[in-house]
């Protein structure tokens, strides 16, 4: 018996993260590990233009213009409750984007859904939220 309890933890340990990987991908999907409000949308340092969704006949995606900061970000976002949720908690990384686009492709099955149902929203710091615009659009937008 003392022999196969060595085998038998690491199987168990094994089977646990399998376990925890699963619910973790069946749960939904999130671009970062923890959500939480962060920047506003009217924040002009951070956003030239509110961020939008742009439904292309490719798909969907979270656009924005880069602010007066000018420096690159990405969003988070996580389907909850039927909807779509996007926030801004990263720190800003390389400069020189004022006035340029960005954006991010939504493929998750389970945040299109909630999209397409439930509508997608900005959390504000102050955790109310902004109903985003959805833009039906055949092109990238050129900065001016």
């Amino acid at each position: 018996m003392r022999l196969d309890r060595p085998k038998y933890i690491p199987m168990r340990i094994r089977g646990t993260l399998l376990l925890l990987a699963f619910l973790s991908l069946a749960g939904g999907c999130s671009t970062g590990v923890s959500f939480h409000p962060g920047v506003a949308i009217s924040d002009k340092q951070y956003f030239m233009e509110p961020p939008y969704i742009a439904a292309t006949p490719d798909g969907y995606s979270l656009r924005w213009r880069y602010g007066t900061m000018g420096f690159s970000f990405v969003p988070s976002y996580r389907a909850d409750n039927g909807r779509l949720l996007f926030a801004l908690q990263e720190t800003p990384g390389a400069p020189q984007l004022a006035g340029q686009y960005g954006e991010i492709p939504i493929t998750c099955e389970t945040c299109i859904r909630a999209l397409q149902r439930g509508g997608a929203f900005w959390v504000e710091p102050d955790r109310h939220e902004v109903q985003l615009e959805v833009k039906r659009v055949l092109t990238t937008p050129r900065t001016q």
